[in-house]
């Protein structure tokens, strides 16, 4: 049984490495708000995989405007 990498929370070049070290193919896709777009870096939020060995990772770009605390 192959193992799913576990990316959510990743930068994007992080997760792609450990895509490629699990030997998985990805797709990537953008998400982004309606309001104009943040220039942060992109993160990984999700991890679907649609076949075996292949997945697709959902990214969104920080908002380094917001922040928590």
């Amino acid at each position: 049984m192959e193992s799913i990498p576990d990316i959510t929370g990743f930068y994007l070049d992080d997760a792609l490495q450990i895509c490629k070290d699990y030997g998985y193919q990805v797709s990537i896709v953008f998400t982004r708000p309606d309001k104009p777009l943040p220039e942060g870096k992109p993160r990984v939020v999700r991890f679907q995989k649609v076949s075996i060995y292949i997945g697709v990772i959902t990214v969104v770009l920080e908002d380094t405007m917001k922040g928590g605390g």
